[in-house]
């Protein structure tokens, strides 16, 4: 199976990244899974809510048919990284869940302006928050490629025809 999995801050342009992808490369999608679950609950959520969604996200991945390129609007990276900025820890549970390193994964450097949105919170800090995800990539030995500027879209779009064509 070819997976891309596409992380970064709030407001760095993931989903305008993944939905060019998806009609670019006729891919598979799974949509933002954190905003699906939130605008369920008004956006309101505490650490039980994120430990939800990280084992919803997980089952989503885990079945998605084998014989298809699949654009992935975050993964449970997304909410370790979440989890440990807003509460300052992360469970065993949350640890122990797949990273899915052997998929592609492009993380979003938020150098586009903010996007002011209902259900972000954070337009402050994105590049600490960003750190945090390149720190968190190093350490559990992800390989990564970062998508900035302009050209975001055209790169990240040839890093995917590298890695699988």
């Amino acid at each position: 199976m070819s997976k891309v999995i596409i992380n970064g801050p709030e407001s760095s342009g993931k989903t305008t990244l993944c939905e060019y992808l998806v009609k670019k490369l006729d891919a598979g999608y799974i949509q933002e899974y954190p905003r699906i679950y939130l605008e369920m609950t008004d956006g309101k959520y505490d650490q039980e809510d994120l430990l939800i969604m990280a084992h919803d996200i997980d089952d989503l991945i885990h079945e998605l048919d084998e014989d298809r390129l699949w654009i992935i609007d975050t993964n449970n990276i997304n909410i370790k990284i979440w989890y440990q900025y807003k509460f300052k820890s992360l469970p065993n549970d949350l640890i122990a869940m797949d990273n899915n390193v052997d998929a592609l994964h492009l993380l979003c450097k938020p150098d586009i302006p903010w996007k002011e949105d209902p259900l972000r919170e954070n337009p402050e800090n994105r590049m600490e928050i960003f750190d945090m995800y390149r720190k968190y990539m190093y350490e559990e030995e992800i390989k990564y490629q970062i998508v900035e500027g302009e050209d975001r879209l055209i790169d990240a779009l040839d890093a995917i025809k590298t890695r699988f064509q």
